[in-house]
């Protein structure tokens, strides 16, 4: 099964490293990537551990991986032959954006 971090997903954490390096935050920039690099591969190894994401299109198997400690979430698709990362959230904002960002089934 292949492993693909959608463009977007990659974009927004990219954009949550930037935000905290211009706040000087050094020691959670280092975290968020630790804890962005181990989720991955706990998402890869066992993606069927992650619970189900409620709102996600029918049809479609998406799930959620919460990252520990920096209050975002990654949200992958499981389909028959890939595990596809689409988004990576804060907890407290833009909870339904990343239906936006969706490649059509």
């Amino acid at each position: 099964m292949s492993f693909v971090v959608h463009p977007a997903a990659t974009a927004a954490f990219m954009a949550a490293l930037a935000w905290l390096v211009q706040r000087r935050r050094y020691r959670a920039v280092a975290a968020l990537n630790t804890a962005w690099m181990n989720a991955l591969v706990d998402i890869r190894a066992m993606p069927r551990r992650f619970p189900l994401v409620g709102n996600s299109p029918p049809g479609r198997e998406f799930r959620e991986c919460y990252v520990v400690r920096a209050s975002y979430r990654i949200i992958f698709e499981i389909t028959p032959t890939e595990i596809r990362v689409s988004a990576f959230v804060h907890t407290r904002r833009h909870q339904n954006r990343w239906l936006n960002q969706l490649d059509p089934e």
